[in-house]
């Protein structure tokens, strides 16, 4: 019997690589071959961020967390872009993992987000608008 998401996670490495591979061989016709520079480590990293990203809901939500704060505190445009890449990844990954697991996928379970106030505590910020 398969896993799931590691058949999922699989399928998405092997589009990126086939996607690599053709850009690799070139493009008849055109000049300079297929995809850009850019394009060619984005996938890359697609690729390597699938490949090593941990398996564990609570090991990807610190993870997330970290890459997060990371990229808050960017300041150069290619290590945003970086980052970004990794967590669109690792949020894949995560989703994946709490699928196969039938755990709550909530947007704020899913994505480590704060719980909702309390009724009281709304109805104390409604009282100063």
């Amino acid at each position: 019997m398969h896993d799931p998401t590691e058949l999922a996670i699989k399928k998405m490495i092997e589009a990126s690589q086939r996607m690599l591979r053709i850009n690799n061989q070139g493009v008849e016709g055109r000049e300079g071959g297929g995809i850009s520079p850019a394009m060619n480590r984005h996938l890359e990293l697609e690729i390597e961020t699938l490949q090593y990203a941990p398996r564990d809901a609570d090991k990807l939500r610190q993870l997330l967390k970290l890459k997060q704060r990371q990229r808050e505190e960017a300041i150069h445009i290619e290590h945003t872009e970086r980052l970004v890449t990794e967590i669109e990844m690792l949020e894949v990954v995560l989703y994946l993992v709490m699928r196969s697991k039938n755990e709550d996928m909530t947007p704020r379970k899913l994505f480590c987000l704060p719980p909702p106030p309390t009724a009281a505590a709304a109805a104390d910020e409604w009282k100063f608008l």
